[in-house]
């Protein structure tokens, strides 16, 4: 469940990222300390929402410019 404000559920980051939820919620624990995403809690739902910040905004478009640049690292 992904939407376009940049929040997932966590089931589904699991799920996604073919991880268990004890790695993904450590790895979260910490973004969230580096002001990176914010927990959203609706009764037993738990949300994973991306901050807009400057660094969060400069991660995207590095990420961008890989995905965009990758058939040059795969071409050799």
């Amino acid at each position: 469940m992904e939407s376009d404000d940049k929040t997932i559920n966590i089931t589904s980051l699991v799920s996604k990222l073919n991880s268990n939820y004890r790695s993904i919620s450590v790895c979260l624990d910490y973004m969230k300390k580096l002001n990176i995403v914010e927990e959203v809690v609706i009764g037993r739902l738990k949300l994973i929402k991306l901050l807009d910040t400057p660094l969060t905004q400069a991660m995207s478009i590095i990420l961008k410019e890989i995905k965009g640049n990758a058939g040059l690292f795969l071409s050799k």
